[in-house]
């Protein structure tokens, strides 16, 4: 009997740690309960849901909802945010005490560094391409801490997915709105760009650099332009040797010439988008280089920009074309673009100047000899 009794002690023994074992491995309510919190948390952070994401925590994360805010306001950061992805890692779950739990999640995106490390500017709808052809990822490892509260259960290091967003606090350099912006001191020199643009080709540099400014001519000869339509005159553009005639066949719909300093020197009209009639204007940009980094970057963008403004686009194409004046090769931008009703519309952008001014040419047209030809109205002196 005595045997019996003991033989019975230790299987109820043995059926207890059974069960008291089982329960330290995971299973139970509160696991299924903290791995469907850890699956929430993962999907309001790469929906950028702060508001959601809160709610799981006791007093949520000031710094989070501002990172959250930036993304969603900002289109690069937004890329940059779409590629988070995560798993969970439901192995790692583990009972932290009498009321904590902890389960490890793997997150990765995009290695963004790795796709800016390149000389040439990077534009929006290049970046995007860029991030969607790259297999290039960071990874970061987060241990979500959880405690329960009566009956509920709270995550509480809503702070360390901060580190998922790195990218928040760094000036990535890409060009996005088509205005050039500055960063910093206003005695700062280099600007910080942001435009966006269309898909372009390599970056063609000039054959060779154009010549400094010279005195040889002055107003005298080449008028400054003014609010008036004219025709059969000839403008220095300030600051170069460059002169440009206005094409008797083109006469020039308005100009402005309100001192080189303040950017406003303008010839020609605004493209007006009207299929039927050759547009072109010039306008002072920056006083950078015309083969500047940044100014050719700008270049590029504005293109996006200028068929942004077309309602009846079916595809375009990007490629190069240089603008020849006298012995100078300024390469230049030539969009093409077919139209809804199978005709097609082209608009290109150069940049020209010297080493001390930039001036931003754009023409817009049906035809594309007016476009080729254009560059015959300039000349050197």
């Amino acid at each position: 009997m005595k045997k019996f009794k003991s033989a019975l002690s230790v299987l109820v023994a043995a059926s207890v740690m059974t069960s008291l074992c089982s329960c330290d491995l995971g299973g139970g309510k509160d696991t299924d309960e903290v791995l469907d919190l850890a699956e929430d948390i993962c999907k309001y952070t790469a929906d950028l849901d702060y508001k959601k994401l809160s709610k799981l925590t006791e007093d949520g994360d000031d710094k989070l909802e501002e990172i959250f805010e930036a993304v969603g306001d900002d289109e690069v950061l937004e890329i940059i945010a779409s590629t988070l992805e995560y798993e969970i890692d439901e192995d790692s779950f583990e009972k932290d005490g009498k009321k904590g739990y902890t389960v490890d999640v793997t997150f990765t995106y995009v290695d963004y560094e790795k796709i800016l490390d390149v000389e040439e500017p990077v534009t929006l709808s290049m970046f995007e391409d860029m991030v969607g052809d790259s297999d290039d990822v960071n990874e970061e490892t987060i241990t979500l801490e959880f405690e329960k509260d009566d009956s509920d259960i709270i995550f509480v290091n809503i702070d360390e997915l901060e580190d998922l967003f790195p990218y928040c606090d760094e000036d990535l350099g890409v060009i996005t709105n088509g205005v050039a912006e500055y960063t910093g001191d206003e005695d700062d020199d280099e600007p910080t760009a942001t435009t966006s643009a269309a898909e372009t080709s390599e970056t063609t540099e000039p054959s060779q650099t154009t010549p400094s400014a010279t005195t040889a001519a002055a107003n005298t000869d080449y008028p400054n332009p003014e609010d008036i339509t004219v025709e059969d005159v000839c403008y220095l553009l300030p600051e170069t040797n460059i002169v440009f005639n206005v094409p008797t066949e083109n006469n020039m719909n308005s100009c402005l010439m309100d001192g080189i300093e303040y950017d406003t020197f303008l010839i020609g009209g605004h493209a007006t988008g009207n299929f039927d009639e050759n547009s072109y204007y010039i306008s002072t940009f920056l006083s950078f280089a015309y083969d500047d980094e940044f100014v050719l970057g700008f270049r590029d963008s504005r293109i996006e920009t200028e068929i942004e403004y077309l309602d009846d686009v079916e595809t375009y194409d990007i490629s190069d074309l240089e603008m020849t004046i006298g012995d100078m090769h300024f390469p230049g931008r030539l969009a093409t673009v077919t139209r809804t009703d199978g005709s097609t519309y082209y608009i290109y952008v150069v940049m020209i100047g010297s080493q001390d001014e930039t001036y931003i040419v754009m023409l817009e047209s049906s035809d594309l000899n007016f476009i080729s030809n254009f560059g015959s109205n300039f000349s050197l002196v």
